[in-house]
């Protein structure tokens, strides 16, 4: 179902009582909130991940990314060698390999700067392919645009929700109900995190591990009461 930016603001209008009239100054505020909210529960528990590839050209060690990312969570050099392997530097370290090192091998290390330049080491000898799974920058949602278009989860809802609601509260020097709505997109984002993990299969449904003691079994580590 969708939820637009207007929807959005116009519920924390009510709560807040600033203006959620397009155009208005408070409104122009909104907006912005609502989409650093976006950011920050992407951000915050990584519940968007998309795959980037990433083609190498020989004798080349930067290369503008497609999009925006904010965090590199796993990845992987595809090339005709299986044992050729990556791993994260820093920035600071590549570029001093460039005055130690020349091309000669396939790429082993990168770094992503301002989350939209890769660069790597050494320079490839050879076209190859990185792949990364990242956690990208969501893009900005205007007035009528649906905030789910971004890839937020339907369930991310409250957390920008309570977000906007904590900046308006700031706004009006309301501290108290900033420090409350902080704390309800803390909670939210935790949620998140259980829904993904849910999701992953990483959770079990609770159940009873053992045997119950009215089997009268020999005495052992793993049972449990009958009133359990």
């Amino acid at each position: 179902m969708a939820y637009t930016l207007n929807q959005l603001c116009a519920r924390a209008s009510a709560l807040t009582s600033l203006t959620d009239l397009v155009g208005s100054d408070e409104r122009t505020l909104m907006d912005q909130w609502a989409n650093e909210g976006i950011f920050k529960v992407f951000q915050d528990t990584q519940c968007v991940v998309t795959a980037v590839n990433v083609n190498l050209t020989a004798n080349v060690d930067e290369y503008a990314l497609d999009r925006g990312v904010l965090t590199v969570l796993n990845y992987a050099q595809i090339s005709t060698n299986p044992t050729s392997r990556i791993a994260p530097m820093s920035a600071g370290e590549i570029l001093e390999r460039r005055f130690l090192a020349s091309s000669g091998s396939a790429v082993q290390y990168f770094a992503v700067l301002g989350g939209n330049l890769l660069i790597v080491s050494p320079k490839p000898t050879t076209a190859a392919v990185i792949q990364f799974y990242c956690v990208p920058v969501p893009d900005v949602v205007t007035a009528t645009q649906d905030i789910f278009i971004t890839g937020l989860p339907t369930y991310g809802q409250r957390a920008v929700e309570a977000y906007l609601n904590a900046r308006c509260y700031e706004h009006n020097r309301d501290y108290q109900n900033t420090q409350y709505w902080d704390a309800q997109y803390d909670k939210e984002c935790g949620k998140i995190k259980v829904a993904d993990r849910r999701q992953a299969g990483r959770t079990m449904a609770p159940n009873r591990i053992g045997y119950p003691r009215s089997l009268r079994s020999p005495s052992r580590n793993d049972t449990y009461p009958n009133d359990y």
